[in-house]
């Protein structure tokens, strides 16, 4: 479970003390997490000085263990970060929220355990160091793990955001005028193209958006289930246009087929020996100098399954093309993390028959990496040095 609470995509509300500069927004994609499309920039040159972005209201983070964003240092970066004195920022979400800062040579994501606070009142990052250095910060999200609910969830995220940005508009089923709010059916003045029963459409006039599902249909009459926007329309139009609109979906084996659908499927997942059963991790420095301390996680192979059906040859095609741009991205995002995905066999064409398949489809076998906390975090308390003296007569 997840949510995206800053987006580090523009410098509205930062503001900068004496010795930094909030100095903008960068483009370049290596830079960018979440698939945004841009990234803050932000500089440093004296000890003590710092950028700072408030919350009014403050964000709830209840119910949420971890803060994850992106950020990379272009003078400071460093991949040893073993004992407070090592770092060379702090980053503060309010009064008595204040932690040290990792930053490394590379852009890659940082997580703060953050179990023990309950709002955002602001972002402050602050410098430990008195010479110059820029960050280039992006997509900030607050998350529980519950996998593998939240790998499934960060690919359909994915693919969606595809959908919408490619397919929204490319198969019109036709217009219709003089829809009113609480409808039961929609109906074509002459035969629409590609709509049948349980096929998903979007109806929209440019300012209002709604999605059905078609339960059955009465020549050009068409009734709606009780799925996505339910059994009636939800506004009035004076005149609309419906559209196909392709479906991603995991976990409704108990709900009615919606087509064309790109089902996600898969709950195995193989552990892989990549670190130390033995390693510990230590994160998220306090202020305090009190550290977490956890034996390291576990990295698991997901496997999945990816099913594109449509009553359509061409529709079917057109799912499978999207799965195959997506997988072509080689990662998803997970809670704020880069999850990578790979082809793991050969995908398939599934011809219909009648014991279980009713529909040609065609099938994906991919599997996800990903490293999952299995261990309970443990707060080490500072040490205290004791000097004793002892003398020999």
């Amino acid at each position: 479970m997840n949510t995206v609470f800053e987006n580090f995509d523009s410098v509205t509300g930062w503001t900068a003390s004496t010795g930094a500069v909030v100095y903008g927004v960068n483009d370049i994609k290596d830079f960018i997490a979440g698939d945004l499309s841009h990234s803050l920039i932000v500089g440093f040159n004296a000890t003590g000085c710092y950028v700072t972005k408030i919350y009014s209201p403050a964000i709830s983070t209840v119910g949420y263990k971890e803060l994850t964003l992106h950020v990379w240092s272009r003078l400071k970066g460093a991949d040893d970060n073993e004992k407070y004195t090592d770092f060379v920022y702090k980053i503060d979400f309010g009064s008595g929220k204040e932690y040290y800062f990792p930053v490394h040579t590379t852009f890659t994501d940082v997580t703060i355990d953050i179990s023990d606070i309950t709002t955002i009142d602001r972002i402050r990052i602050t410098s430990l160091h008195d010479d110059l250095d820029y960050l280039v910060i992006s997509y900030g999200v607050l998350s529980v793990d519950e996998m593998p609910y939240d790998i499934f969830v960060g690919l359909q995220t994915q693919i969606n955001k595809y959908i919408t940005e490619n397919y929204s508009t490319k198969y019109l089923v036709g217009s219709l005028t003089s829809l009113t709010v609480g409808d039961l059916s929609i109906t074509f003045a002459s035969s629409p193209s590609w709509i049948a029963r349980y096929a998903k459409i979007m109806i929209t006039d440019g300012t209002h958006t709604e999605y059905h599902v078609i339960d059955k249909h009465d020549r050009n009459t068409f009734y709606f289930n009780d799925l996505y926007g339910g059994t009636s329309l939800l506004y009035s139009y004076t005149t609309a246009n419906v559209y196909i609109s392709f479906a991603c979906e995991f976990g409704k084996y108990e709900t009615e087929i919606i087509l064309p659908s790109i089902v996600l499927m898969g709950m195995i997942a193989e552990n892989m020996q990549i670190d130390s059963d033995i390693q510990h991790d230590l994160d998220t420095w306090k202020s305090d100098h009190t550290v977490n301390d956890s034996m390291t996680g576990k990295w698991f192979k997901h496997m999945m399954m990816i099913d594109c059906e449509s009553w359509n040859v061409e529709l079917m095609s057109e799912a499978s093309s999207i799965v195959k741009k997506v997988l072509g991205q080689l990662y998803f995002w997970v809670n704020g993390k880069k999850c990578h995905i790979q082809y793991d066999g050969v995908p398939a064409f599934i011809e219909p028959n009648d014991i279980a398949n009713n529909l040609p489809k065609v099938q994906y076998t991919v599997s996800a990496l990903i490293k999952e906390s299995t261990w309970d975090k443990v707060r080490l308390p500072v040490l205290a040095t004791t000097v004793n003296t002892v003398s020999i007569q």
